[in-house]
């Protein structure tokens, strides 16, 4: 067919159609007879036709010093531009004072990059005035990653005019002005779906990452090393216990951010550097060997904890079931012998059994030693009580400083008070109101952040507990489900357990108006208004929520989870910026992030407050 010829054709036929009938005053007849001849002209073919992609290359020279036009995308995305959501900030370290996001999937038109070999999802963009700093493209792929990834892999190869270097699930392409990386999440993080996450970054354009480090230093490929770390220097109660963060980095290596001369034997949770953290496996290239006593005990995980300035306790596990291969029962026995040995040798007293005498609702098997310079319990769970079937889950160490008692006993305290939550609320001069100190954890890539926004939490109000025994009690109350209706049924769950003050302000079973409206019972303003009431008393609130459908700041990490239910905790406000502050428990860097009130709001599945006294 003859598209323009007929259209033409159809064009004059319906001119005079038009002309006629509206003399008539007839236009319903108008819109009927026009409808009835595209269908019968065109037909099925017409309709069957697929829409035209939206090819973002002309947008990128990859060649050159600015190697991302915005104002090349922005012309092209012009028909999309509906789907483009923009927040103001400048950031104190990149200096980048803009982030655009685009969300391409499930739209009337397809975009395309690489010469058709990448159809992205979302589109982040961080811009220093007109200039991109930073640009990142996410898909979900169905099927086998291996073939796109392969064929994306060489389209850049080509485009870039460089050689790339092969990492871990990655390629890295380093030229003078900025770092590309494709990224490919392993088959592990497949989404309900079936789709797995395919990410595209350039980063450092026209700007390094950091003050003083090269944008071809900001990622670096390098082989895979094991290092040791001898947790001995723990044992040393009369030391520790003085030791301040500036000390202990002088005894263990930190991670940090960018290249370092030595591999790292231990992470800081948060910035503030009161939470150190010891994994056997702290980064894709580097294992650590934690041992203890001599090296002859093996070590899983550590996590010290600095009270105003020292070392206050330490948590040591040697066991834990989800994290730790199958142990048999014999040398189970064995290691919590072994270690409880070494303990009385060390501290040169002998154990108590402190068995019935441990708060925990979680039952234990509980020694304790208690010296002039400090306190420690070894425990593993009472598996003996649940019969036959039972089985070894955790094993671990509990030392503290000796006015730590309540703690490493595991007693529910009072709570804190209200005027002690006043004093952690600040304001800053661009607007921000949030609460401080609220305790940072790492759920790591097998946790629950529901366990871990509870820990939290639990810590936050001084009721010690941990994250071990709350995923003792998630069996009861299955996680991973990653939807509002499991989340708050695990909330419900502790609330039965603890007796704590669990209050349900927005229930994600009760969303919406039974009207059948589309509204939400709670509005906006009500959800505005619930979380300033609450930060203004210093409490944070656990906020459920739907991930990957608006933008954050900073962007949600590609390593990590980026779409479905996910919990956190909102922790302050911006009336000025009309923004929500909350914390992610990811560890260092998630402390403080932001996001619109808006979108927040539509995001939100769920939102709790819990305390122990009802505040």
């Amino acid at each position: 067919m003859d598209f323009k010829r007929e259209n033409k054709g159809l064009n004059s036929i319906v001119d005079l159609l038009m002309k006629f009938l509206i003399k008539t005053g007839n236009m319903i007849r108008v819109l009927l007879i026009v409808t009835g001849m595209l269908l019968g002209i065109y037909g099925p073919s017409c309709q069957a036709a697929p829409p035209l992609p939206i090819d973002l290359d002309p947008a990128f020279d990859f060649k050159s010093s600015e190697p991302v036009s915005y104002s090349k995308l922005e012309a092209l995305l012009a028909p999309l531009i509906k789907e483009r959501r923009i927040s103001e900030r400048t950031d104190p370290v990149s200096g980048h004072s803009q982030n655009v996001t685009w969300h391409l999937e499930g739209n009337r038109l397809r975009t395309t990059l690489f010469g058709g070999t990448f159809e992205p999802a979302y589109m982040h963009l961080q811009l220093k005035g007109s200039k991109v700093v930073s640009c990142s493209f996410r898909a979900r792929i169905k099927g086998d990653l291996i073939p796109v990834f392969e064929a994306v892999s060489s389209k850049l190869e080509e485009v870039i005019g460089a050689k790339p270097e092969v990492g871990e699930n990655s390629i890295y392409w380093k030229r003078d002005s900025f770092v590309a990386r494709l990224y490919g999440n392993s088959s592990s993080s497949r989404q309900k779906d079936g789709s797995m996450e395919f990410e595209i970054d350039f980063i450092g354009m026209n700007l390094t990452r950091m003050p003083g480090v090269k944008p071809t230093e900001s990622i670096t490929i390098a082989p895979r090393v094991v290092v040791e770390a001898d947790l001995d220097y723990l044992m040393n109660f009369s030391e520790l216990w003085r030791c301040t963060p500036d000390e202990f980095e002088q005894k263990y290596r930190p991670k940090v951010v960018g290249q370092q001369a030595e591999s790292p034997q231990f992470e800081w949770l948060n910035v503030e550097k009161s939470r150190a953290r010891f994994l056997r496996k702290i980064s894709t290239n580097v294992d650590v060997v934690l041992t203890l006593f001599g090296k002859s005990v093996p070590v899983e995980e550590v996590v010290v904890e600095f009270m105003d300035g020292r070392a206050a306790r330490a948590t040591l596990s040697f066991y834990s079931q989800g994290t730790s291969k199958g142990i048999p029962l014999t040398d189970f026995t064995n290691t919590f012998r072994n270690v409880g040995a070494n303990l009385g040798r060390v501290l040169n007293v002998s154990p108590s059994n402190l068995s019935a005498s441990v708060g925990q609702t979680v039952k234990t098997v509980s020694w304790g030693w208690k010296t002039a310079h400090g306190i420690a319990m070894l425990e593993h769970n009472d598996y003996a009580a649940s019969g036959p079937a039972g089985k070894p889950e955790f094993m671990r160490l509990k030392v503290a400083a000796p006015d730590q008692g309540d703690w490493i006993m595991g007693r529910l305290t009072g709570g804190v008070q209200p005027t002690g939550l006043a004093k952690k609320i600040t304001a800053t001069p661009e607007g921000d109101v949030y609460v401080l100190g609220v305790p940072m954890v790492d759920q790591g890539s097998e946790g629950y952040s529901e366990i871990a926004c509870c820990q939290r939490l639990f810590e936050f109000m001084q009721i010690p507990f941990d994250k071990r025994q709350f995923t003792q009690l998630s069996r009861v109350a299955p996680l991973g489900a990653k939807n509002g209706a499991s989340m708050h049924y695990f909330l419900g769950k502790v609330d039965d357990t603890f007796k704590v003050a669990l209050k349900t302000h927005i229930d994600p079973k009760q969303l919406m108006n039974n009207s059948g409206d589309g509204k939400r019972r709670v509005s906006q303003r009500q959800f505005s208004l619930l979380i300033k009431q609450y930060v203004d008393k210093g409490i944070p609130l656990i906020w459920a929520l739907e991930l990957g459908r608006f933008p954050e700041e900073p962007p949600l990490p590609a390593e990590g989870q980026t779409t479905g239910g996910h919990m956190r905790l909102i922790i302050g406000y911006n009336t000025e910026t009309n923004q929500i502050l909350f914390s992610d428990s990811w560890g260092a860097g998630h402390e403080l992030k932001r996001m619109g009130e808006t979108e927040g709001y539509e995001a939100t599945l769920g939102v709790y407050t819990l305390s122990s006294s009802g505040l």
